[in-house]
């Protein structure tokens, strides 16, 4: 059956992004005033830029990571799919960033968040990481979200290191567009 319980995980790598964040100004138009007087009410809308990303390690410095479609000041980013296991065992995540973010693998409970660093460190890039007890051949949930407030620079890197493995950026080859379901790890 492949790594899913009741159905194969698709053949496409990468994850699932989401990029989401103020519109650039159309030609002639000011920019966004972001002061909390007169910017909240005269603010454009929000754009939604969707794309399959292979892996995720990114360094966008002061730019938008649709730096043609958003503005760069303060945006946010969802990477959705699955994790591949390659082998079972205890599996250590990391990410690394200035900015804010948090990373679900398997559970994706609000509350549940494998690594959670929602507050920005900025500008300092740092690393959090967490193990966690996967078995080889699944298929398991991964949800990382990420946003930049008015820092100077943006990034995100995803880290894993396999039982047995080396430190390695996610490959796409572990990675896949699919949503699985749950699964249940008993100790």
């Amino acid at each position: 059956m492949g790594p899913g319980f009741d159905r194969p995980v698709n053949a496409e790598q990468g994850l699932k992004a989401s990029y989401r964040g103020v519109e650039l100004p159309k030609p002639g138009e000011k920019p966004v005033d972001t002061t909390p007087k007169q910017g909240i009410k005269a603010r454009r809308p929000n754009k939604t830029v969707e794309k399959i990303e292979p892996v995720v390690s990114f360094h966008w410095g002061p730019d938008s990571p649709v730096k043609e479609t958003l503005e760069a000041e303060q945006f946010q980013n969802r990477y959705d799919g699955c994790v591949i296991a390659r082998e079972t065992g205890l599996h250590e995540f990391a990410v690394k960033t200035e900015n804010g973010f948090r990373l679900w693998i398997n559970d994706t409970s609000e509350g549940d968040a494998l690594i959670d660093g929602w507050v920005s460190a900025g500008p300092e890039v740092r690393e959090e990481k967490k193990s966690v007890f996967l078995v080889g051949g699944r298929a398991y949930r991964l949800v990382l979200e990420h946003f930049k407030f008015k820092e100077k620079s943006a990034s995100i890197e995803l880290w894993w290191k396999p039982p047995h493995g080396v430190r390695e950026i996610i490959p796409a080859s572990a990675l896949r567009t699919d949503r699985p379901r749950e699964l249940m790890i008993v100790d």
